[in-house]
């Protein structure tokens, strides 16, 4: 349930009390007095009513501004963090190229190497049929 200020009681009240005073004023009793500072009060009214919804609004802009600023923080951290990690990956990326390129030249030296246990095996056999033959 909303709750409701004096004030908007008592705004709220204008047009009843406005109709008593003219009844009353009919009846010949001077109420001119009564209605000055009857109006007097309902004119503070309107002004503290306008006061205080001014205020309301500076504290909503007040809440926005801090929010924005928050955000601002937190994208700022956010794309900070962001930016780590992808130097990261980054510089995970390129140790990864470099074992990559390692590995492929090891691949070619176990090649080559393999060429060459293959290439001395046949000297070796042939070798050894030279020296069975001799023999």
């Amino acid at each position: 349930m909303e709750r409701r200020s004096d004030v908007d009681y008592a705004s709220s009240l204008k047009g009843e009390v406005q109709d008593i005073l003219e009844e009353m004023d009919g009846k010949d009793v001077d109420v001119y007095p009564l209605m000055k500072l009857i109006k007097s009060f309902f004119e503070l009214a309107a002004i503290y009513d306008e006061a205080r919804s001014t205020l309301h609004d500076k504290d909503m802009e007040s809440t926005r501004k801090e929010f924005s600023i928050i955000a601002g923080e937190r994208l700022s951290n956010a794309m900070f963090e962001e930016h780590e990690k992808i130097e990261k990956v980054s510089s995970i990326h390129q140790s990864l190229n470099e074992v990559k390129e390692k590995i492929e030249k090891l691949c070619g030296k176990e090649k080559d190497l393999e060429v060459i246990l293959e290439n001395t095996e046949k000297d070796v056999e042939e070798v050894k049929l030279g020296v069975s033959t001799a023999k």
